[in-house]
């Protein structure tokens, strides 16, 4: 994962993240003096997906934003083994059974 500078989010005092947007320069240069590194070792620590403080203060942190991942649609109930239906309304009469309503 690479990391630009428009990637960049800073911890507020509620703990939600918030995007640097033109204040990432200011929070890198604070974390080098923070962390005694060099611009290189703060970015590469970035993109290593670490998490870096730039103050004494428990929020004073910044981070590479996370990257969205696309949700991944999983049956929310096993096929009955007779039919094969997988609807969830479809298993109502036996709480922990595995027979849809229709088998049983």
């Amino acid at each position: 994962m690479t990391t630009t500078l428009t990637d960049l989010q800073y911890q507020m005092s509620n703990g939600n993240w918030t995007p640097c947007n033109d204040r990432s320069e200011a929070f890198v240069a604070e974390c080098m003096v923070w962390r005694k590194l060099s611009r290189d070792e703060v970015i590469g620590a970035l993109c290593a997906g670490k998490t870096l403080a730039y103050d004494s203060d428990w929020y004073s942190k910044i981070r590479s934003a996370p990257i969205a991942r696309p949700m991944v649609h999983r049956p929310t109930h096993a096929p009955c083994p007779r039919c094969g239906a997988s609807s969830p309304s479809r298993f109502t009469t036996i709480a922990d059974g595995d027979i849809c309503d229709d088998c049983v």
